[in-house]
C-alpha cells in the first residue's frame, strides 16, 4: 500500500513538472525568485480571495527584496518577518523610490499587523507593483 501511494505521489509531481514546464535558470539559481514568482502567480488567480491575493502581492514582493538585499550585503538570516528595514534595503538597491515604496510599506505594515482588513491599494493596483518589482529583481540578478 505504502508503495502504491509513493509511486502515485513520484507520478503527480512528474505530472506537475511537465504541465509547468523546465524552471527558468534564473529561479533554479535563485529560489526566493521561485517562491517570489509563485506568490506572483496566485496573486493573479482569481479563484482565490482578495485578502489572499493582497497577501500573495506582499509575500512576493517581500521574497524579492530579501534577495536583493541579501546580495548586497545585508544580513537576512535572523531578521522577523516583515522586516521593513530588508524592504527598504532590497528596493534602494533596486532604485525604487517614491511611490511604490510607500506602497509597498503600506503593504508591510498591513502584512506586519495581521489586519483582517485590506490595505488601502486597489489589487490591480498592487499586482501590477509586484510584476514591476519581480522584473526588476530578475533584471538586476541575471
Amino acid at each position: 500500500m505504502a508503495l502504491l501511494l509513493a509511486s502515485a505521489a513520484v507520478v503527480g509531481l512528474l505530472l506537475g513538472c511537465l504541465i509547468r514546464g523546465p524552471q527558468p535558470l534564473i529561479e533554479r539559481k535563485y529560489p526566493r525568485i521561485a517562491v517570489s514568482a509563485a506568490y506572483l502567480r496566485d496573486a493573479q488567480n482569481k479563484e482565490l480571495s482578495t485578502h489572499t491575493r493582497m497577501r500573495c502581492v506582499f509575500e512576493s514582493v517581500y521574497f524579492c527584496c530579501i534577495e536583493v538585499a541579501e546580495r548586497h550585503g545585508c544580513r537576512v538570516a535572523h531578521v522577523g518577518h516583515p522586516s521593513l528595514d530588508v524592504i527598504r534595503a532590497g528596493l534602494v538597491e533596486m532604485k525604487e523610490v517614491g511611490e511604490l515604496v510607500a506602497a509597498i510599506e503600506v503593504l508591510a505594515n498591513w502584512a506586519g499587523d495581521a489586519n483582517p482588513l485590506l490595505p488601502p491599494l486597489r489589487l490591480r493596483d498592487a499586482c501590477k507593483l509586484a510584476v514591476r518589482v519581480h522584473a526588476a529583481t530578475v533584471s538586476m540578478l541575471s
